[in-house]
């Protein structure tokens, strides 16, 4: 894909507004990072960046990410003009504390539109510092947020020629912003999922995850190895039932008790499990629940106390 007359439907010729070229390639860009593998979301936002640089004369297009705590930044992914020298490799894990204009601006979710660095307030002693020394004429900053948390900003500057935002290029630029941000966040997503299945089926330990009513969706090898129950037996069981065969239904009723009251549950007990030996077993269930408090789902962790689940 490219953002060029070689983009089929979506075809921002010369001849066009600039708003509508933009929303073309905007429209592409939503639709590629929605629906594209997680692999190619960095060739996406570096040809989206391309685009926007190109279709507006801008000499470099950027983001930037944020540290969870925004205490630390850095250039991901930057694209420059020809003549336009790169500034990634020297921007990275910059402190924020040293832009305290630029990151209350950015932690309220406002832009940054400077058609002049004579616009920057007095006291941005620190962003002047950063921008003059890049020969920055102008720029446009857009933060980048995900459910309510700060993950970066989207950036555009000129070094040679001037370029004054209108509110509609705005607009829509702030929809780029979020676009990243979703597939930001729907490749950090997936990454967690794969960690925790990783986790989840190699544990020494039984897991299992049950529906709200305690029956059981999903065992870990462990977990069969443990109890000696197969896999394909073990869901649709009660958790009780699997986890503590010798009382069940004490167990189920203690479950239920404890989790009306608190989202985790730990015990302790004696239980020997079909042609096993008795043990010591620990158990901790844990309860997911929705914005109504309501339990979504049960995540349980047990295993052998100073042993292992083999």
């Amino acid at each position: 894909m490219s953002f060029d007359s070689t983009v089929g439907a979506h075809v921002p010729t010369p001849h066009r507004r600039s708003d509508d070229r933009l929303l073309d390639l905007l429209s592409t860009v939503a639709d590629e990072l929605m629906n594209r593998p997680v692999g190619d979301i960095d060739a996406v936002v570096y040809r989206t960046l391309g685009g926007v640089g190109e279709m507006f004369g801008v000499a470099r297009a950027y983001v930037f990410r944020f540290s969870p705590e925004t205490d630390v930044m850095s250039n991901t992914h930057e694209w420059c003009s020809v003549g336009t020298s790169a500034q990634i490799g020297e921007l990275q894990n910059v402190p924020t504390e040293g832009f305290p204009w630029w990151m209350t601006r950015m932690r309220a979710g406002r832009m940054i539109r400077l058609t002049s660095l004579d616009d920057l307030p007095a006291h941005a002693t620190g962003e002047r510092e950063i921008l003059e020394p890049q020969g920055i004429t102008s720029l446009l900053v857009l933060p980048m947020s995900f459910d309510g948390r700060l993950l970066g900003f989207v950036g555009f500057d000129h070094v040679r020629t001037s370029h004054a935002w209108t509110d509609t290029e705005v607009s829509m630029l702030r929809v780029c912003a979020a676009a990243f941000a979703s597939a930001f966040e729907r490749r950090s997503l997936e990454r967690r999922l794969e960690m925790a299945n990783l986790v989840f089926t190699h544990a020494r330990e039984g897991m299992f995850t049950a529906d709200p009513d305690g029956v059981v969706s999903e065992v870990n090898p462990a977990c069969e190895s443990l109890t000696g129950i197969p896999a394909a037996k073990a869901v649709g069981m009660h958790a009780s039932a699997l986890v503590r065969p010798g009382a069940a239904a004490a167990f189920a009723a203690a479950l239920t008790r404890h989790l009306g009251l608190a989202n985790e549950w730990s015990t302790e007990f004696v239980e020997q499990y079909a042609g096993r030996s008795a043990c010591p077993i620990w158990v901790s269930i844990s309860a997911s629940r929705g914005s109504d408090g309501t339990i979504q789902r049960l995540v349980g962790v047990f295993g052998r106390i100073g042993g292992t689940a083999t």
